[in-house]
């Protein structure tokens, strides 16, 4: 800006001393348009927003120079209309990050970070079928790191009554708590259990996921409240065991886990016309029908894998299954007055 202000005065003084204008006849020398350095700003002025709405000039010399002014123009105009945008912009992000996000069952993530990063990678996976908007809380996010219409980015601290409530946690369906790689190691489970104690503050209800490090803090992350805790370091260490003793499980369960396209683990509701069923009449039939696989049932808190012995299905169930997509509806599984489930090796649909 400063250069072009520099310009436009080099300018003013060329076209006063080098351009002379044709004198007119029974017009003063003192009305000439060129004549003093203010009609010369004016002129130039003209010649910057307008072109040759001004007096154009009588001289070779002049030509060349209003050239010069109406390219500079342009440049200004150009310059003055990028910085507003960008101021524009930034006041409108800066606003955004501390504003209240209005939505309904979206999932709240507490801390922006790399592990943040590749979990909102899986959890707006297309190919994953669920449709959730995100709201990400960190008191160091200064403006959204990209943009992303499902995603909401909120200035704050996450263990602050009046930032969970701006994120509408009150009216959220989860709330994911993972661990923040930027603090001190001792500090990392700490920090998790303030923030499930301020969601539990705000949503009793809310179903909190929560990740510590050290295995001997989860029994402090489930006294605060948190329905699920998943412990790095016990996972990594179960997980090298059984890659110890069964080669190739660690690919596996990294597929598993991976929303990058092949079969997923999902958690399905049983549907009410299911209810009385048998688990292995179940799995038969899902394999057969639809290239799925029943892996467990929980009923509460409790998990059932693979059941030994016979395990008769009840309403409320959640099931487990392996498929290349989330089944959307069981209801058409249920057996019919001819297909009774000790009898599911008949194939009925």
């Amino acid at each position: 800006m400063g250069v072009i202000i520099l310009f436009f005065a080099l300018l003013t003084a060329a076209m006063l001393h080098w351009v002379e204008e044709t004198p007119r006849e029974g017009v003063p020398e003192s009305e000439w348009p060129y004549a003093t350095y203010f009609d010369t700003i004016t002129q130039v002025g003209i010649l910057l927003v307008s072109g040759y709405d001004a007096e154009p000039p009588k001289h070779p010399m002049g030509y060349l120079l209003s050239m010069a002014c109406m390219f500079m123009g342009i440049a200004l105009l150009a310059l003055l209309t990028a910085d507003l945008a960008s101021v524009l912009v930034t006041a409108a992000l800066a606003g955004k990050g501390h504003q209240r996000v209005r939505c309904r069952s979206h999932l709240v993530v507490h801390g922006w970070h790399h592990a943040t990063r590749i979990l909102l990678e899986q959890l707006l996976d297309p190919d994953e079928g669920v449709q959730h908007e995100v709201v990400v809380i960190d008191e160091a996010l200064a403006t959204p790191p990209f943009y992303d219409p499902d995603v909401h980015f909120l200035s704050g601290d996450p263990t602050e009554i009046e930032t969970l409530r701006r994120a509408s946690l009150q009216h959220a369906e989860t709330a994911i708590v993972p661990l923040d790689g930027r603090l001190p190691e001792l500090l990392q489970d700490p920090r998790a259990a303030l923030s499930v104690m301020a969601i539990k503050a705000v949503n009793r209800s809310l179903y909190t996921c929560a990740e510590v490090l050290l295995p001997h803090n989860r029994q402090h992350l489930e006294r605060t409240g948190a329905d699920e805790v998943v412990c790095v370091g016990d996972l990594s260490q179960k997980l090298l065991g059984h890659v110890v003793l069964s080669h190739g499980s660690g690919r596996l369960m990294e597929e598993l886990l991976t929303f990058s396209g092949g079969a997923q683990v999902y958690r399905v509701p049983l549907p009410d016309t299911l209810a009385g069923c048998d688990f292995r009449w179940l799995l038969r039939r899902l394999n057969r029908e639809s290239q799925t696989i029943l892996l467990a049932v929980q009923r509460g808190a409790e998990i059932t894998i693979n059941p030994k012995h016979r395990l008769v299905l009840a309403p409320g169930d959640q099931l487990f299954v392996l498929a290349e997509s989330r089944p959307s509806d069981l209801e058409w599984l249920a057996p019919h007055d001819a297909d009774s489930p000790s009898r599911g090796d008949r194939p009925t649909r």
